[in-house]
């Protein structure tokens, strides 16, 4: 395989183009809209909230993994972070998940192909949510302040009221397919000050350095960057 594409570069470009041509056409777009949504049990009764997003996986055939290295599948997520109004200015967020979710979490065939898996999800739209499992579950933060991205703290699923309050606890955290719109501009909305961060620096707390540190059992929120809450933040 390394002789080959040792050939290949040697190649002109007149000569490559019917490769080149061959490979264009070897892969396929499978596209679908999850829906998460969270339930918070509150001391005065449960709160929910829901956003859609949408998952684009490039799957590439056995003819292009031949020639190019570490291709296969490529997904990306688009949408925003899930938004949840605990208490009065209060907000907890679901950040954007790995954009494998819903083939991690729903009950479809992982052992025959990704034509069958994709079709699957795609066809899963009417069915039931599924329970995200605790493995799988984005990151959960919310802000002392909104006004104050640097009060950004993280939220323990397993210990709501040490966030928010006796009382306060996570009920479930759902995934779903949908035939809906995603849902748009919540998140500048609520965080007007992120779009301006997505520009000045990489991550939200300025401080990337510290996600490594071993020793901060909190160091996953230093790791957390603009585009975990919205992927439309520089279009």
């Amino acid at each position: 395989m390394t002789s080959l594409r040792s050939a290949l570069t040697k190649l002109s470009v007149p000569a490559l183009l019917p490769i080149i041509f061959l490979l264009s056409g070897c892969s396929v777009t499978y596209q679908w809209l999850q829906k998460l949504e969270i339930v918070v049990a509150t001391p005065e009764g449960d709160l929910r909230a829901s956003t859609v997003q949408r998952i684009d996986v490039t799957s590439d055939s056995t003819l292009f993994r031949k020639f190019i290295q570490d291709s296969g599948r490529r997904a990306t997520i688009h949408g925003e972070a899930l938004a949840l109004k605990v208490s009065g200015e209060r907000f907890l967020f679901v950040l954007l998940p790995d954009p494998h979710l819903a083939e991690r979490t729903l009950d479809v065939p992982r052992n025959l192909g990704t034509k069958r898996l994709y079709r699957a999800i795609q066809s899963s739209i009417g069915q039931p949510s599924v329970k995200i499992a605790p493995e799988w579950r984005p990151l959960i933060v919310t802000f002392g302040s909104l006004s104050d991205p640097k009060s950004m703290e993280l939220v323990d699923p397993e210990n709501f009221a040490a966030s928010f309050g006796d009382g306060y606890a996570l009920t479930s955290l759902t995934l779903s397919i949908v035939d809906a719109q995603p849902t748009e501009h919540q998140i500048k909305t609520l965080l007007p000050w992120l779009e301006a961060l997505a520009h000045d620096q990489f991550t939200i707390l300025g401080q990337q350095e510290k996600a490594a540190d071993k020793s901060l059992p909190d160091r996953a929120k230093y790791a957390i960057h603009p585009s975990s809450f919205s992927t439309g933040l520089l279009q």
